[in-house]
């Protein structure tokens, strides 16, 4: 079973359920109406997504629905609602006097290409939300890290092609990392109902770099996977958990806004760096070399040599050395 359980805002979820699928949610889904969709029970679609807080309304746009198997409505139960539902509608129509409309074989047409297909679609026009920009989660296709040395250069942290390199992990993965790690992040869900795992491909596919990057900077920077705080991180901690625009008013504050701000300077500053290495920057105030933009980026955020080699040890502890050192 699952059990949710509300603190400080956001929720907390711990699930066992096994589902077929995921969906994205559009604006004006329902509950009642991806259940119909997908040919699932409604019941069992509300048990497989506890963090909607309210099954009744409508859904946020953006927001990926667990689909449970298909197997627990029987098709002749499903057209035995189906009747149910046209008779006692007939019945309502009849009461109040309205006329019946003229029997026709029509065929099912609609213009929610979800109905029509459940992985091949197009987004509804519309601001929708970060995870909306992309469908990648449904199919998405893994891509290993560059073979590189894997050795500690300082002039050379991280291969371009892995700062790039958007698909090295998708949500699921993502959240199997967390759940092995004990890391609570596993357990959080943010405002819009959505996994930080959920998110953070969101973002990397959005802003085009690789996710592992934010996942070692959470550790480097809070401790938020694999450490005595990632079991239980207070409100101020994921509030300004990169401490951008901390002081500068509300605008910044919230975890999945300071991981939104972190991706796009990470995007912003590898595009800018490409056009100015090898370079020479200033880390714990002497000159150096830099080789790529990668290195110069993460220098960037932290212009300290001793916390640059703490970002390669990280990730090699978390991913292996695939990406890390000159390229082969």
């Amino acid at each position: 079973m699952v059990n949710v359980n509300r603190i400080g805002g956001l929720t907390n979820l711990q699930r066992t359920e096994d589902v077929n699928d995921q969906y994205l949610t559009q604006p004006g889904d329902t509950m009642t109406g991806v259940a119909e969709s997908f040919g699932v029970n409604r019941q069992a679609l509300i048990a497989a997504n506890p963090f909607i807080a309210n099954p009744e309304a409508a859904l946020p746009p953006g927001v990926f629905l667990r689909l449970p198997k298909q197997e627990e409505v029987k098709p002749n139960q499903r057209e035995r609602e189906g009747q149910s539902r046209q008779q006692q509608q007939s019945q309502k129509e009849e009461q109040e006097g309205k006329p019946k409309p003229p029997v026709a074989n029509l065929e099912t047409v609609t213009n929610n290409p979800v109905i029509n297909s459940k992985r091949n679609y197009e987004l509804a026009r519309g601001e929708l939300s970060l995870a909306a920009l992309n469908l990648s989660s449904f199919a998405s296709v893994q891509i290993p890290n560059p073979e590189t040395t894997g050795r500690y250069t300082r002039e050379h942290l991280l291969a371009d092609t892995a700062f790039t390199n958007m698909r090295s992990m998708d949500s699921m993965q993502i959240q199997k990392l967390l759940h092995e790690r004990g890391s609570a992040l596993s357990k959080l869900l943010l405002p819009d109902s959505r996994s930080v795992a959920q998110f953070l491909e969101a973002l990397a596919i959005n802003y085009k770099i690789n996710p592992q990057i934010l996942i070692v900077l959470l550790q480097r920077e809070r401790g938020l996977i694999s450490s005595k705080q990632s079991k239980t991180p207070n409100q101020e901690s994921l509030d300004w958990v990169f401490g951008i625009g901390k002081g500068r008013g509300e605008h910044f504050k919230g975890f999945d806004r300071q991981l939104d701000a972190l991706s796009r300077r990470l995007s912003l500053g590898f595009q800018s760096a490409q056009e100015k290495v090898p370079a020479v920057i200033v880390l714990d105030g002497i000159r150096r070399s830099v080789e790529n933009a990668a290195t110069m980026v993460i220098y960037q955020l932290a212009p300290k040599e001793s916390l640059g080699k703490l970002f390669f040890d990280i990730w090699q502890s978390l991913f292996g050395s695939d990406g890390l050192g000159r390229p082969v």
